[in-house]
């Protein structure tokens, strides 16, 4: 049961995570159209995943205000620049 009780927070935090990211000035349509671009449906998940180039999760950064530089990982990512 701690597994779930485990899962269930992670999950929280994720939810809490995407309403910040939903409300935030700094998710920008050139974000979204990036992320779409790239990774079709998944390009919202991939906001969550540990970027060794950021050296961190995307999603933060979009958070922090640095926008553009997510951005234009994600264009290098797109067009098969290895990062």
């Amino acid at each position: 049961m701690d597994a779930i009780a485990s899962e269930i927070d992670h999950l929280q935090a994720r939810i809490g995570l995407l309403q910040e990211l939903r409300a935030s000035p700094h998710a920008t349509p050139e974000l979204f159209d990036a992320l779409e671009r790239t990774f079709g449906v998944a390009g919202i998940r991939w906001l969550f995943e540990h970027s060794p180039a950021l050296g961190g999760c995307p999603v933060q950064w979009v958070l922090d205000g640095r926008t553009k530089t997510v951005i234009d990982l994600v264009e290098a990512i797109g067009y098969g620049v290895y990062v």
